[in-house]
Parts: C-alpha cells; sequence; structure tokens
C-alpha cells in the first residue's frame, strides 16, 4: 500500500498586532530611516510568529500523517486537502481550530486533525495578540 505523502502550508489571514513596535502614519515627518526599522521590526515579529508556529507543526507532522496512514487502510483511495482556521493565544495555546474546508469527505479524519491540532503547543509569544491563521494541509496529491 502507497502511503502517499503530506503538505502543509500556512496562511495568515489577519495582521498581526505589535505591541512593541509603534505604527507610523504615512503622512509622518519621521526620518525614513526611522519607517525602515520599525518595518524591520515588524518583519521580524512576523517571522518570529512563523517559526513558532511552523516549529510546532513540523515537530508534530508525523502524528497528523498517522492520523492519515490509519484512515488510509479502511479508505485505500482517501486524498485531498482540508483547511483548518487557527487562532494561537499568546501563551501558545490554540484557542480555535475548525475546518473551514475539505474535500476529503471523512468527517472522522477532519475532526481527529482538528483536536490534534488544538492540543500543540504554540510556545509563548513576545506579543500579547492572538495569531489567526490558515492551515492547509493535502494528503496523497
Amino acid at each position: 500500500m502507497h502511503l502517499g505523502k503530506i503538505a502543509i502550508h500556512l496562511m495568515f489571514v489577519a495582521s498581526v498586532g505589535l505591541s512593541s513596535c509603534a505604527k507610523i502614519p504615512a503622512n509622518s515627518n519621521v526620518q525614513g530611516g526611522q519607517k525602515r526599522l520599525n518595518a524591520e521590526a515588524q518583519n521580524h515579529h512576523v517571522k518570529s510568529i512563523e517559526d513558532r508556529i511552523r516549529k510546532a507543526l513540523n515537530k508534530n507532522k508525523s502524528q497528523i500523517f498517522a492520523l492519515y496512514a490509519r484512515e488510509l487502510r479502511s479508505t485505500p483511495d482517501l486524498r485531498g486537502s482540508i483547511v483548518i482556521s487557527m487562532t494561537i493565544e499568546p501563551s501558545g495555546v490554540a484557542k480555535t481550530c475548525k475546518v473551514v474546508n475539505s474535500d476529503l469527505a471523512n468527517t472522522r479524519l477532519e475532526k481527529q486533525i482538528s483536536e490534534k491540532l488544538c492540543s500543540l503547543d504554540f510556545e509563548k509569544a513576545e506579543t500579547d495578540e492572538n495569531v489567526e491563521f490558515l492551515l492547509p494541509i493535502s494528503f496523497g496529491k
């Protein structure tokens, strides 16, 4: 039996609030260098959030694949994608995990994946803002 493959991607659906970086209005008279530094700080902050999320997902990718492999035994032609909407609190705890789109036609697997993702530890954030993103996962494609 060929188990196929799994692909996990990350898409942010909301901007991340920055408590450590002041937002500069476009019409301000602040020097261009300061604007660039704040933009770089914001980019670094977003990258830090992405890195924390990717780290947790990569660490647990095999467990998500195991859920798929288990279902594949009873449904050998199981292929498709699922998109999970997630909100992570600053504490690193998943606040919400819900399936927003799926062509798997397997509600049990969809529920198991959603529950698994909600149980992950995403590490404490450097900000006091929730992070909201979409997580598309493809199986066997």
